[in-house]
């Protein structure tokens, strides 16, 4: 049961976490019978963390399905898996990913803030206005099936970015940072230096 609101949905500790934008609001967790009282999902200050009480095996089920009327922010870290079961939609939406968390998403959105690092991924498919991407340290932001009309990326450290847009793209790729873009935009403002890229697909 959700007993208190929440705007921030938080996974951690290599739990697989479920996301379902619906009229009722609801949290399930799914694991052995023996395991359930070490699945903790509870709301700190308007955030829903689901996390462990003490570690549990790779091999063991460990599925928690989060339904809800509407997000502001999710984070994923210390390698758990976020997927989205439908589309979310929302005016503005944050999500970040490190640690070696995946985070797989799809959106309808104005406004898109992505933030990856230290290993992670994040893969976006759907529509948005506008998306504000960074990536550092490794990790991977695969938006090409995410079509955004505006698209102001960064990426450094190893780290790779794919974006499609459509009008304007800003992008900036430092420290054998890779960014490709699809979607033929209207215009291309581009900055990197020499162990950077910055590629048209």
């Amino acid at each position: 049961m959700v007993t208190e609101p929440f705007s921030t949905i938080k996974a951690t500790e290599g739990l697989d976490v479920y996301l379902t934008q619906s009229d009722n609001e609801s949290i399930i967790v799914e694991t052995d019978e023996n395991l359930q009282e070490l699945i903790i999902t509870e709301v700190i200050d308007g955030v829903l963390k689901i996390h462990t009480a003490e570690s549990i095996g790779k091999s063991v089920s460990k599925k928690v399905t989060v339904s809800f009327k509407t997000i502001s922010s999710i984070i994923a870290t210390s390698g758990s898996d976020v997927v989205s079961s439908n589309t979310i939609t929302v005016e503005e939406l944050d999500l970040k990913t490190t640690s070696g968390s995946d985070m797989s998403l799809k959106l309808n959105t104005k406004i898109l803030n992505c933030e990856s690092t230290s290993g992670s991924d994040l893969n976006l498919s759907g529509i948005t206005e506008k998306l504000n991407a960074e990536a550092t340290s490794g990790s991977d932001i695969e938006a090409k099936e995410l079509i955004a009309q505006y698209s102001n990326v960064k990426v450094t450290s190893g780290a790779d970015i794919s974006v499609n847009t459509k009008k304007i793209l800003v992008a900036k790729a430092t420290s054998g940072g890779d960014i490709k873009y699809y979607g033929n935009p209207e215009k291309v403002d581009k900055s990197k230096n020499s162990s950077g890229n910055i590629t048209k697909k």
